[in-house]
């Protein structure tokens, strides 16, 4: 008559803990796997873009406030001495360049069109122009006539189309890389010198 022990057996028809195993079956950060999905984070890398219409060398380039990059002129070893006055705009949006108008002398970089401006006061090739965030846009270095090299510095102002004077480089160089810093500063890296090819970097501070 007492065997009414087996009938009941209420613990194992309940059995709720293995019923519920919520830990394994949220199984959260497994199923996130955000890292592997975004991949160019974790280490350093190039990816290919767009290529430009017209192959050159030694043009400039410069990031408009639009974030839009246009690059101007160049080598291409056609006519006119193998130098270009084509210019083209690189959408980062889409990572294709398309052909704008060709330079006269100097540039207006917020429309399609150029139009003359002030020259330099120094000639140079081979520089770099690098655009302030204010849309100042300072140029420095590059070689004059032959291989001469030239340390001044010049800025443009496009609210008065005019250039002025600044402090020159510590050392003159052509064919080298300037960048603008969050700081607003400039860093000049590289190139050539009148002793050869440097790793020398100097910072200009507006």
């Amino acid at each position: 008559m007492r065997a009414t022990q087996p009938a009941q057996v209420t613990q194992p028809a309940q059995v709720t803990q293995p019923a519920q195993v919520t830990q394994p079956a949220r199984v959260t950060q497994p199923a996130r796997v955000t890292q592997p999905a975004q991949i160019t984070l974790p280490s350093p890398l190039w990816v290919s873009t767009g290529s430009m219409t017209t192959p050159r060398q030694l043009p400039t380039l410069t990031l408009l406030n639009s974030n839009k990059v246009i690059v101007t002129g160049g080598y291409t070893g056609g006519s006119n001495n193998g130098f270009t006055a084509t210019c083209e705009i690189f959408d980062q949006s889409t990572g294709q360049w398309s052909p704008t108008a060709s330079m006269a002398r100097a540039v207006a970089v917020h429309v399609g069109q150029w139009s003359p401006t002030a020259s330099m006061a120094t000639t140079r090739a081979q520089h770099t122009a690098t655009l302030f965030n204010s849309g100042k846009v300072i140029v420095a270095g590059g070689r004059v006539t032959g291989y001469d090299l030239v340390g001044s510095s010049e800025i443009y102002d496009p609210l008065t189309s005019q250039w002025s004077p600044t402090a020159s480089m510590i050392t003159p160089r052509y064919l080298y890389a300037a960048t603008l810093l969050n700081t607003g500063d400039v860093l000049a890296a590289g190139g050539q010198t009148a002793s050869g090819v440097t790793a020398n970097c100097e910072i200009y501070y507006p």
